[in-house]
Order: C-alpha cells, then sequence, then structure tokens
C-alpha cells in the first residue's frame, strides 16, 4: 500500500513539475508550488504574491512570480527578463521578444502583435525618426507586445499569454515580460465582483 502512495505521490508531483508554464499548474496551492520548485514570499503588493524558482527555466528570464489565491489557487504567472542593454531602434530588445514569440508561437499559434505610437499622444515631432523608437518606449507613448487570447489556440486552462518590452530608464536598457493569465483568473473577479 506504501508502494503505491509512493507512485502515485511521485506521479501526481511529476505531472505539476511539466505543465506549463515554467512547471506550474493553475489551481495549484502554495505548499503544491513550493514542494516543485523554491519559492518565497513577496514583501510588497498584495499578499498573494510569491517569487518563485521553476524547475522549467528560459535562460532570457531571472525573475519569476506567481499569484497564488487561497481559494482558486495559482492564478497569475510573471517572468520577467534580464536587462538588455539595447540602441535607440530597440534592436536587441525586439530580437529578444521576437526569438521568444517565434517559441510560443509553435505551441499557441501566431499571437496579436503590436507596435504603435499612442494615438492620443499630441507631439510626433519627437519621434520623428526610427532611432526614436526606445525613447517613444520609455516616455510610455509607445506599446510594443504579442498576445495570445481566446482566439489563439491556447490550452484551456491558459485565458492570455501577454509578452512585452518594459523600460523603466536610460541607458538604453529594458527587460521582457511575460505574463500568463489562467483561466481561473475569472473565478476570482467574478467573486469580487460580489462584493459590490
Amino acid at each position: 500500500m506504501k508502494t503505491i502512495a509512493f507512485v502515485f505521490t511521485f506521479l501526481f508531483l511529476s505531472l505539476c513539475a511539466f505543465s506549463a508554464p515554467f512547471g506550474l499548474k493553475m489551481g495549484m496551492t502554495a505548499e503544491e508550488v513550493e514542494n516543485v520548485c523554491d519559492m518565497r514570499k513577496v514583501q510588497f503588493e498584495d499578499d498573494d504574491w510569491f517569487y518563485f524558482f521553476p524547475v522549467k527555466k528560459h535562460s532570457l528570464f531571472e525573475t519569476y512570480i506567481a499569484r497564488i489565491d487561497k481559494k482558486f489557487g495559482l492564478y497569475y504567472v510573471r517572468a520577467i527578463g534580464y536587462e538588455i542593454e539595447t540602441d535607440g531602434y530597440g534592436t536587441s530588445l525586439k530580437n529578444a521578444l521576437d526569438e521568444i514569440k517565434d517559441k510560443l508561437a509553435k505551441s499557441y499559434g501566431e499571437p496579436k502583435f503590436t507596435d504603435e505610437l499612442d494615438p492620443n499622444y499630441s507631439d510626433w515631432s519627437s519621434y520623428d525618426s526610427d532611432f526614436e523608437w526606445f525613447s517613444s518606449v520609455i516616455d510610455g507613448h509607445r506599446v510594443y507586445e504579442y498576445v495570445w487570447d481566446n482566439q489563439a489556440n491556447l490550452p484551456k486552462d491558459i485565458l492570455k499569454i501577454d509578452m512585452f518590452i518594459h523600460v523603466e530608464s536610460s541607458p538604453r536598457r529594458g527587460r521582457i515580460v511575460l505574463d500568463y493569465e489562467l483561466a481561473n483568473h475569472k473565478d476570482i473577479q467574478e467573486e469580487e465582483d460580489t462584493f459590490f
């Protein structure tokens, strides 16, 4: 009987460790995530944010965050890339983002792509040349992202994948951010809506 229990436990943990994204699975409790990877509580933000160190990593990402609701379990995963130095065109950042997009597209199909300036911004003259691409991102006037949502070939547990470039300051450096919104996030939002 102990052998059967051990085999069942091993198979369960193996399935959790090798499901997407990054070896995690929708609905996992904090304890289950902790069993399959190293995890610690994030000291800022809400009380459901955790840093974790996944079994399955990508060489471009250094920080991983999981949001775990006490009732619904794991519902959101974020991977934040290493800082990438780039030029005014954003070449290195765009190339890295496109490389990851190509890998994700093999599993989830082609995403929606956006590379556009904010239509409500009035002073376009400051971004006259392509060389000012990075400046438009850092100023918050340009969106450069890939989105897989319900139109894409997503598994039922993944509601949306959003991948974008985030920059905080000059000199010209930025990071790739990859977000997975899991299907049970809808349940959390619906429950929160009942409070009004």
